[in-house]
């Protein structure tokens, strides 16, 4: 058997760590930014050091490519004409790297 790897599209992990859609200004403006500092897409999914990707981009962006590598994704296969979908973070797991209460005083 060939071997291979699986891998998300870029824009599309940047899009679920900021939890917005992947065709945002967002999105394309952290690609834009990510793909600058570090390369191409290929060699930021593939063999980039996730923590130069967090410090060019956000922490949940390394977090997310480390998950990927690692085969730890939650994959809802599609169906009948509907695309599948394909999970990084739970809302937990997004509570655990960025704090949403803002301080009182």
């Amino acid at each position: 058997r060939v071997p291979f790897r699986r891998i998300v599209p870029l824009p599309e992990i940047i899009a679920e760590a900021f939890d917005v859609g992947v065709a945002s200004k967002k999105v394309k403006s952290a690609y834009a930014q990510l793909t600058a500092q570090c390369g191409n897409e290929f060699h930021i999914l593939l063999d980039a050091d996730p923590d130069a990707i967090a410090e060019a981009s956000h922490p949940l962006v390394g977090e997310a490519i480390r998950r990927i590598r690692a085969g730890r994704v939650h994959i809802e296969p599609g169906y009948d004409g509907v695309f599948g979908t394909v999970r990084i973070f739970s809302d937990a797991d997004r509570h655990q790297f960025v704090s949403t209460q803002r301080a009182l005083f």
